[in-house]
């Protein structure tokens, strides 16, 4: 596959800036993220952008044996890919710091939409 000059200049400064690793969530950088994904518009939707960066989140839940309401999210993970390269692991163990986490992500990138794939 053919990348342009400027994909693979986005490329390599996601790679310089961000060394793929797993990272606590309150130890990222989520301002400089900001700078590195594109906003697209989405087709047939005049002016609604959306964020070209892919989320996928995965949780884990605990289960104690005949008690379903008593089971709750004891940790939590998403990975951030744009321009075929991982930019991070980013992980949690509160549900509220989840949601928390979605806020900064939201404040940092600039299109009306975000996608998240969730694995369960």
């Amino acid at each position: 596959m053919s990348y342009t000059k400027e994909y693979k200049r986005k490329q390599k400064a996601l790679e310089r800036d961000y060394p793929y690793k797993m990272t606590y969530w309150e130890d990222f950088d989520f301002e400089n993220l900001g700078k590195h994904i594109d906003v697209k518009t989405r087709g047939g939707h005049k002016g609604v952008t959306y964020n070209d960066i892919i989320i996928m989140a995965d949780t884990e839940t605990s289960k104690k044996p005949l008690q379903k309401e008593d089971n709750h999210i004891i940790a939590w993970s998403i990975c951030l890919r744009a321009f075929h390269y991982n930019i991070a692991i980013l992980w949690g163990q509160n549900p509220y710091h989840f949601i928390e986490m979605l806020d900064r992500l939201r404040k940092t990138l600039t299109g009306h939409d975000i996608y998240l794939y969730f694995h369960n």
